[in-house]
Formats: C-alpha cells, structure tokens, sequence
C-alpha cells in the first residue's frame, strides 16, 4: 500500500538516509500504539480474571488462584497498581469508589 513502509530493524538499530523524522515518529507512534492495545488487552484479562465477572467488581479469586492462572499475573498487578497510585489514592481520598470502603 502506498504510504506504508515494512521495516525489518527498529530505527534506532537501522537508518537510513532516506529515514525521515516523520517516518521514524510515525514508526514510534504505531508501535507505542500496538503496546497499547497489549497492554489493556492484558489488564482486561486479569481484571476479568479476579472479579470473575461479578457486577460490582468485587475480588473473588485469591493470590494463589491469580498465580494458578497466570505466574506473572502478580507482577502484572502490581505494576498497574505502582503506575497508577496517585489516580488511586485520589480516588480513595475523594471516595468516590465505595470498593475502598469494604
């Protein structure tokens, strides 16, 4: 298709001459993009996981279950805890989430 270049090696390990910046933003772009969709594919997996679709959201499987089910579901967990902290704790300071009350 025109306009859309194939590109074997990140641009970081391969440019050329006729690499434009736009090119290599846009490479960057899609690819930041793609991470994206990994990664929320991935949160909705264990999120659908540990509330084991309950309505209200509410655990209902246990660190050993999450482990049984996924070995780095834990440390998966804890880095989406760890970069969203201050969202949380705004929302727990606000109570504007009545699962931090339970």
């Amino acid at each position: 298709m025109p306009g859309i270049r194939i590109i074997d090696d990140p641009p970081s390990l391969s440019c050329s001459s006729s690499d434009s910046d736009d090119d290599l933003d846009l490479d960057f772009r899609i690819s930041q993009l793609i991470g994206n969709i990994n990664d929320k594919r991935r949160g909705t997996t264990l999120a659908e996981f540990l509330i084991d679709v309950d309505p209200q959201g509410k655990l209902k499987k246990c660190v050993s279950e999450l482990l049984q089910f996924d070995p780095k579901g834990l440390d998966d967990c804890k880095k989406k805890a760890s970069g969203r902290s201050k969202q949380l704790f705004e929302i727990y300071q606000k109570k504007e989430d009545p699962l931090f009350m339970s």
